[in-house]
């Protein structure tokens, strides 16, 4: 690792000893900060990180009182001192970006939820994959009525052994944070189970004839759909639920996933095998058996990097704007996808990392 600095730092400035540092000791640490972040920030490209912010006129005042946005955005709680109010028109604001449905919608299961994120897409990539890991293997969801258990799980009448079991799919140029997410969540992933379930029997062509690792992606970067859709129908076939993770805005090439055109060839593969509606059967402690309509299926998008500006651009072209040729894959809830997040602290300009999670 790489742990040399743009600017010379004197770290011994830095060191905290039991008896803390006097005034005269912080004010040269400080100093010392000061200087390094002013030459660094004039040099420092790469990095999709807008860095001319101008935020201290106006929120410096929130920087001496702690507020705490703890627990579901749309719950008073008991921490008062917060801002949800404004968290709450934050998420309506992207809710109506990327066309889902107000909170007030009616319609079972397509009414919006999240929240803003305190570490970046990271965060809410593990959240998304969490649910989706919960939803597909039926676990009780806090929308089952009279459910009282998160960790209860119920069953896939007329499935398989493998009903239950949901398999992960991601292109190899997804971000690593889907790595480490699925590692956390003990999510297997489709190379996994097929090199140890399936061996020699990959469906697309490798060099070694083994399970490749990750979809493969075309030289662009994004996901190359014709092979996400031959492994999938592989696992669909075998009565795996489906996980997949999709790109709108590649880390090093900045590549959107054709969502859209994806999905087009993915859904009819779920629904010969029985997978884009089924109904779970989950049993209670108490012996009551309630019936949760579910897709066998989760889509989610990492928007990390493009899911905050994507919408603009289609509309700039919708307007006439002259934004290039290239192709813009349509990736919101326009879609049959359950999730969606992107970063604040990227373009946007966020002056810590955050983002949003928003799902339906």
């Amino acid at each position: 690792m790489n742990n040399e600095t743009y600017v010379a730092i004197n770290e011994s400035l830095f060191e905290l000893s039991e008896h803390g540092l006097t005034d005269a000791e912080r004010g040269q640490a400080l100093a010392e900060l000061d200087s390094y972040v002013k030459k660094t920030r004039e040099k420092f490209l790469g990095y999709q990180a807008n860095q001319e912010l101008h935020y201290s006129s106006e929120f410096s005042k929130y920087l001496d009182v702690q507020l705490n946005n703890v627990g579901d955005p749309f719950m008073a709680g008991n921490f008062r001192l917060n801002s949800k109010f404004v968290e709450r028109a934050v998420l309506d604001y992207f809710a109506k970006l990327w066309n889902a449905p107000g909170r007030d919608s009616t319609t079972p299961g397509e009414a919006y939820w999240g929240y803003v994120l305190s570490m970046g897409s990271t965060e809410g990539n593990l959240y998304a994959l969490r649910n989706a890991r919960d939803y597909l293997a039926a676990k009780v969801l806090w929308v089952d009525s009279n459910a009282n258990s998160s960790l209860e799980q119920g069953e896939f009448v007329g499935g398989n052994e493998n009903s239950l079991t949901p398999v992960l799919f991601y292109s190899e140029d997804t971000h690593y944070s889907i790595d480490k997410a699925k590692d956390i969540l003990a999510l297997s992933t489709f190379s996994k189970l097929g090199e140890s379930l399936y061996p020699g029997q990959c469906p697309i062509k490798t060099s070694d004839g083994k399970w490749p690792t990750k979809v493969p992606s075309l030289p662009t970067g994004s996901v190359d759909i014709a092979k996400l859709s031959v492994l999938v129908d592989f696992f669909a076939s075998r009565g795996f639920p489906i996980v997949v993770n999709f790109n709108y805005g590649t880390s090093f090439k900045g590549a959107l996933d054709d969502v859209s055109g994806a999905i087009d060839l993915l859904l009819p593969i779920l629904e010969r095998h029985g997978l884009k509606e089924r109904t779970l059967e989950i049993t209670l402690e108490n012996g009551k058996v309630i019936k949760s309509l579910r897709n066998g299926y989760w889509f989610h998008i990492d928007g990390a990097l493009g899911a905050a500006y994507g919408p603009f651009l289609e509309k700039a072209r919708e307007q006439g704007i002259d934004i290039g040729e290239g192709h813009l894959p349509s990736f919101d809830f326009r879609n049959p996808v359950h999730s969606i997040v992107t970063s604040g602290h990227k373009e946007m300009g966020a002056p810590w990392p955050t983002g949003i999670y928003s799902s339906k």
